[in-house]
């Protein structure tokens, strides 16, 4: 099951993210044509990326002939005395049913030709990622402008809440049909949102572009609260 959602995430990822620059700059812009030219990269550039993509495509149809698969958490120690768990996961996959059942392109199926009769494909899940990574980048350097405007936009009103304890956010008052009303406050957090600010400014830098290292810009994580108040409650 872990296989096929990561390949249903992956598929959802690269559509969505397509999707939503047609969406934000138009079908042929400036920005969609950029993301497309680093999907194409990742593509061309990586066999492993290059399989899972295409195994995407395959389970649509097929199943896929898994082996024995293993997966085991482990508790360790670091170096610096803390406690992490460490997860292994071991998948393997029987290459000539790949071979006679799917319709992987011919540059796909001469690699395939070259794994072992079993073969682990858990390490090329992992170089997938490492792609998707760089895709993602891409993604969210030309969403960046975006991401300051409306950062900067927000900045005034931000700054009304300097010096004062809490977060700021909106509340929403609902008439539940009685004498009680029903608040429904949202708290944003202002560590989030500067994080975001920091990571469309990071990605719109000219030196960082040249880099794999760069923060994701995310939405920020909202916080609802119910308050319920009755008759003489302040």
């Amino acid at each position: 099951m872990f296989l096929y959602a990561f390949l249903t995430a992956m598929r959802s990822f690269l559509d969505q993210a397509d999707r939503t620059l047609k969406r934000q700059f138009g079908e042929n812009s400036v920005q969609r044509n950029a993301l497309k030219a680093r999907t194409k990269v990742e593509y061309d550039g990586s066999p492993a990326y290059r399989f899972v993509y295409d195994l995407r495509n395959h389970v649509q149809h097929h199943s896929v002939p898994l082996g024995p698969t293993l997966g085991r958490s482990t508790l360790v120690t670091t170096e610096g005395g803390e406690e992490q768990v460490e997860h292994q996961l071991r998948i393997t996959c029987s290459r000539e049913q790949l071979l006679a059942d799917g319709r992987f392109k011919p540059i796909v199926t001469a690699w395939l030709s070259q794994q072992d009769a079993q073969f682990e494909i858990a390490p090329f899940l992992m170089s997938c990622m490492d792609c998707l990574r760089n895709i993602r980048i891409e993604y969210d350097r030309q969403r960046a402008p975006l991401a300051v405007a409306a950062a900067e936009r927000l900045a005034p009103l931000w700054a009304l809440f300097e010096g004062h304890p809490g977060q700021p956010g909106y509340a929403r008052i609902m008439d539940t049909g009685d004498d009680k009303q029903l608040i429904d406050f949202t708290e944003i957090p202002t560590g989030r949102y500067q994080l975001m600010l920091t990571s469309a400014r990071l990605a719109l830098d000219a030196e960082s572009r040249g880099s794999s290292e760069a923060l994701l810009i995310d939405a920020p994580e909202y916080h609802p609260t119910s308050i319920s108040l009755g008759p003489g409650d302040p």
